[in-house]
């Protein structure tokens, strides 16, 4: 036989766990709820159907979305992107000396075509530095290789191209390979959340113009 006691305890035990749970579940409905409008986009994104209904399709729906967005890398921005890349260190230098690296963080959408490293390196001894010392010549420069809006490689056709900055931009197609003004795209697609990277072989033209003025 129970006490009294013991009868009372278990009951307000039964009570703790009643609204612990009651709460668990008001907390996951707010949870799916929230999801439920945000796959409602993201279905027509990334283009799946959902097979199920209520609860089960908001489930899989924020589930197929999640392993999407891990699996294409879409999370980055911009710098983030060319930071994990590896091979922009000359470039990343070259947007903080130019006070672009909020606006390549920030939502607004561009295409960008970046020199590696190895391009950097190939051009004449001095006029990088003279670069990276004239402020004004500088930043419009890096949006020479810019433009506002996403461009993917296979929407880049022959003829020109508007940057943000500066003279026209020149694609050329030669089989398979993707040229802009003369450099060549040798990875393209860097995707982030707020634009696409093209890696490039070189610096573009005009870029000697610039580096005369600054020599």
């Amino acid at each position: 036989m129970k006490t009294d006691r013991e009868s009372e305890l278990e009951a307000g035990e039964q009570q703790r766990v009643g609204v612990v749970k009651h709460v668990l579940i008001l907390a996951l409905r707010t949870r799916l709820q929230s999801a439920n409008r945000l796959t409602r986009g993201l279905a027509t994104r990334y283009g799946y159907l959902l097979d199920a209904t209520g609860w089960g399709a908001v489930i899989r729906a924020y589930w197929l979305d999640k392993q999407r967005v891990t699996n294409q890398g879409i999370m980055k921005n911009l710098i983030e992107a060319a930071i994990e890349a590896g091979n922009f260190k000359t470039l990343l230098s070259a947007f903080k000396s130019a006070s672009l690296i909020d606006m390549l963080r920030s939502p607004g959408q561009y295409t960008l075509f970046a020199p590696t490293d190895s391009a950097f390196k190939r051009l004449p001894a001095g006029s990088l530095d003279a670069l990276f010392k004239n402020a004004r010549t500088l930043k419009p420069f890096l949006c020479n290789h810019m433009m506002a809006g996403v461009k993917a490689a296979n929407d880049i056709l022959p003829g020109e191209l508007k940057p943000m900055e500066g003279r026209s931009l020149r694609a050329a197609l030669h089989g398979r390979a993707i040229h802009i003004n003369g450099a060549t795209i040798v990875q393209s697609d860097i995707r982030a959340t707020n634009g696409v990277i093209h890696a490039i072989d070189d610096v573009l033209l005009p870029l000697n113009p610039i580096l005369a003025a600054v020599a």
